[in-house]
């Protein structure tokens, strides 16, 4: 249980930290359509994966541990995707480095509380 509450911690904070990253990157009048967007992308994924975790278990041979390494495989892919699916130009890299500048920058900012929701 322990294990699982440290993952999940890491994994909200890599969530922070990224949205943090992408709403510096992104100018301020886009913002507000990025995380419509991405909020929106993440309640359908999730009502998806609900209703086929339901379908999988009530109408197939499935148990729960199946449904475990279905999500395991889909977490890897979407890693492996996410890293190889574009470089990083020179001038991001440069914006990166300064990610500690970026992360304070960005809390400062009165948005970042109202888009986070």
């Amino acid at each position: 249980m322990q294990l699982m509450e440290i993952t999940y911690s890491l994994g909200t904070i890599a969530e922070i930290i990224f949205f943090a990253y992408v709403l510096k990157v992104v100018k301020l009048s886009k913002s507000q359509n990025l995380m419509a967007y991405v909020q929106a992308s993440y309640l359908v994924s999730h009502t998806f994966a609900g209703l086929l975790a339901d379908y999988l278990l009530k109408y197939t041979s499935a148990q729960i541990s199946d449904l475990l390494w279905i999500s395991a495989i889909g977490l890897i892919l979407a890693t492996i995707i996410s890293i190889l699916f574009r470089q990083i130009d020179d001038e991001e890299q440069e914006k990166l480095a300064n990610y500690k500048e970026i992360l304070v920058s960005v809390y400062k900012e009165n948005n970042f509380l109202l888009l986070s929701l």
